[in-house]
């Protein structure tokens, strides 16, 4: 699970890459940096102890497919599951 940085016209976008944990095919979805890191950052310890308010996914994101929204979970939680084999799984719990 990688990001790259992509600088286009004035916005930071990062490319956010996740790998299928059943067939290894590459997944990856373009957001804004600032936004990325702020729903990295979500739920997170501070120095302190405290919890950091939680970003559910959705809200961070709205104008993002689930398809797409599921690589950024598969990045941030380094396991996740390709639309095809998603798609499988369904079809083996039936």
């Amino acid at each position: 699970m990688h990001t790259q940085l992509n600088h286009r016209s004035n916005d930071w976008l990062v490319e956010v890459f996740a790998t299928c944990n059943t067939c290894g095919e590459q997944s990856s979805v373009s957001v804004d940096l600032k936004t990325w890191q702020e729903w990295m950052k979500s739920g997170e310890e501070d120095d302190d102890g405290n919890r950091t308010p939680t970003i559910n996914v959705q809200n961070a994101f709205p104008d993002l497919t689930p398809a797409n929204r599921e690589v950024l979970i598969g990045n941030k939680a380094g396991w996740h599951l390709c639309n095809v084999c998603w798609a499988d799984l369904e079809e083996m719990e039936g």
